[in-house]
């Protein structure tokens, strides 16, 4: 019994010293100028927090709640204490203090979120040819230009049929951005890129014709940022398969010797 005790105890005693982890959500991707709201999903608000931003000062705090009642926050604040999210909100976002690891602490709860301040790219469809018929070998490529953009860009290649239907992802196809530097961008961080898209067979695909879709992600995007685009001047065809079967010529078949009366001659 004595044991047991004593287990409990360093149960419990455990338990009071083990810092949890809560999480930290935003409303949508943060862009220059733009507002954004960090979220703190503490579960219940029971106690003071903290913010920090990512050069490490403070974005303010709020105090311990009173009686289910807010103790006061500083500005940009809000609390829920329905659902236990406090929101801090910033009023137009600016790549040089926003960007970067936001780090909270809730009594001894902490959370913490890297945010990446994007700038959306312009596209530009630089390279095509009229027609191609789509084999697991083809070498043809497409050329997609992504103009000024932040981070860096990659693609999602996808098929979708000329005369309308659901897209479906190409995984076998590759889709390689290669920068071209800054020239002729405000944003002195962003980049322009080229990407060129070469299509490959899917196994999953009939017979029929498609245009090449493509998704623009940038590196640390909160959410898909929702450019795409399809490139119609372009008809991949895909042709039916035939199936060959091949005839083995049949053999005349093995006697039966059981059938047979064997007579020995002296």
């Amino acid at each position: 019994m004595d044991c047991l005790k004593y287990f409990v105890v360093l149960l419990v005693t455990l338990f009071m010293h083990q810092t949890f982890g809560f999480d930290i959500a935003l409303n949508k991707n943060a862009v220059p100028s733009d507002s954004l709201e960090i979220m703190l999903n503490l579960g219940t608000i029971n106690t003071g927090l903290t913010l920090n931003k990512p050069d490490g000062s403070s974005a303010g705090n709020c105090l311990a709640p009173l009686g289910g009642v807010s103790g006061g926050c500083t500005t940009g604040f809000t609390q829920d204490f329905t659902n236990g999210v406090t929101t801090f909100s910033i009023a137009s976002v600016s790549r040089a203090t926003d960007e970067g690891t936001w780090a909270s602490a809730h009594g001894t709860d902490t959370g913490s979120i890297t945010i990446k301040v994007l700038t959306i790219p312009t596209l530009i469809v630089s390279q095509t040819v009229s027609a191609l018929t789509l084999s697991s070998s083809n070498t043809q490529s497409l050329t997609i230009t992504a103009t000024c953009a932040y981070p860096a860009v990659s693609l999602d290649v996808y098929f979708v049929p000329t005369g309308g239907g659901t897209a479906v992802s190409s995984p076998s196809s590759t889709a390689t951005c290669t920068s071209t530097g800054n020239a002729g961008c405000a944003d002195t961080d962003a980049e322009s890129y080229d990407c060129v898209i070469v299509p490959k067979l899917e196994t999953t695909l009939s017979a029929g014709t498609y245009y090449v879709q493509f998704v623009v992600n940038l590196a640390g995007q909160y959410e898909p940022i929702g450019l795409n685009a399809t490139i119609t001047d372009t008809v991949i065809t895909i042709e039916a398969t035939t199936t060959t079967t091949t005839t083995t010529p049949g053999r005349l078949p093995f006697p039966r010797w059981s059938n047979y009366t064997f007579v020995l001659v002296n």
